[in-house]
């Protein structure tokens, strides 16, 4: 697979949503126009035969002094990889069983490129569709603590969790 230089004009930038303005509704996690947890959702084309395939890409702003927490969910156990334009080398990870919790990156500039792709070298054999979700560390955080500290949801969260008598009454 020939890798693509991303330029900033190639890519949409990432709107956080902040946690407590997150889609916490199960429906939310089936309709891939919502923002489930703050997930958006891609899909990522097999590259075959092709040689030209756009990857879907974003950009995160303001990474000064702060790291990303990268997360993936595919909607079928598949492989799907992120890559981001760190420099000297780029940042990868792929997830194992269709989840991916790579913990956080640290961005080596202000401004990060994050490309998702189907990598047959890692097992990704078919298009693959999947939620993803980047957040940043709060400015001046330490870092460490925070990465540790997060609750790393997937939009299946939403479907898997456990009715209480709450949810039934107000259904």
């Amino acid at each position: 697979m020939t890798v693509v230089t991303l330029q900033l004009s190639d890519c949409k930038e990432f709107k956080v949503i902040p946690p407590e303005q997150y889609d916490r509704n199960e429906s939310a996690a089936d309709d891939i126009f919502k923002r489930p947890l703050g997930y958006s959702y891609a899909v990522a084309q097999y590259p075959g035969v092709q040689s030209e395939i756009k990857n879907p890409c974003v950009y995160v702003k303001n990474l000064t002094s702060r790291d990303v927490e990268v997360m993936i969910q595919t909607l079928v156990p598949e492989t799907v990889c992120v890559r981001d334009d760190s420099k000297p080398t780029p940042r990868k990870g792929c997830t194992q069983g269709g989840l991916l919790s790579v913990g956080c990156w640290n961005p080596t500039s202000n401004i990060v490129i994050f490309e998702f792709y189907c990598d047959t070298g890692e097992g990704c054999d078919t298009d693959v569709q999947f939620w993803f979700r980047l957040t940043p560390s709060p400015p001046g955080a330490d870092v460490d603590d925070w990465c540790i500290a997060r609750n790393s949801e997937f939009p299946q969260d939403l479907k898997n969790r456990p009715s209480t008598s709450f949810d039934k009454t107000n259904s």
